[in-house]
């Protein structure tokens, strides 16, 4: 495996769907705005864009229909950010979402997986085949996810390693 790639003891690691891929270490530091503090809420890289846009009060003048949702009232007070909102990773093979404390991780070939990631952080108990309803509400959130996708690659994006 490539050099850096482990993020143990989590599972998996870069460029995977399991916590070990997905769940990087980030840090904002603003002297005199922001108190150190640990943030434990999930968040994606794609909020990124709303919270400096919120932080910047930048007002688009259409809706950019952006991904993510501003994390800065949660950044800035220490309070996490309490809305329920999907996460969705997409890979050439394979797709996951995080909702609340699940996570489905569905491949193109193979059966599901769904992980309680509070109970179950290193993603060592696969309950699909306990909970097949919160399967199934996960795949028709994941469904609604992937039919956002773009199916052509952006020409600024062709080339590039993915």
């Amino acid at each position: 495996s490539p050099l850096n790639s482990e993020n143990d003891p989590l599972r998996g690691q870069k460029a995977t769907l399991y916590e070990g891929g997905t769940r990087v270490c980030a840090f904002a530091n603003w002297p005199g705005k922001l108190k150190p503090q640990k943030y434990k809420s999930a968040m994606h890289c794609v909020d990124w864009f709303p919270t400096i846009a919120e932080l910047t009060e930048y007002k688009p003048s259409v809706d950019l229909q952006w991904d993510g949702v501003s994390q800065w009232s949660a950044l800035s007070s220490a309070v996490p950010n309490t809305t329920s909102r999907n996460i969705y990773i997409a890979t050439p093979g394979a797709r996951s979402l995080r909702f609340g404390d699940w996570k489905l991780i569905s491949r193109k070939q193979g059966q599901p997986e769904l992980f309680n990631i509070a109970a179950d952080p290193f993603e060592k108990n696969n309950l699909a085949s306990k909970e097949p309803e919160k399967v199934a509400e996960l795949t028709k959130m994941l469904t609604a996810e992937q039919a956002k996708d773009n199916p052509v690659m952006p020409d600024d994006l062709k080339g590039l390693p993915h």
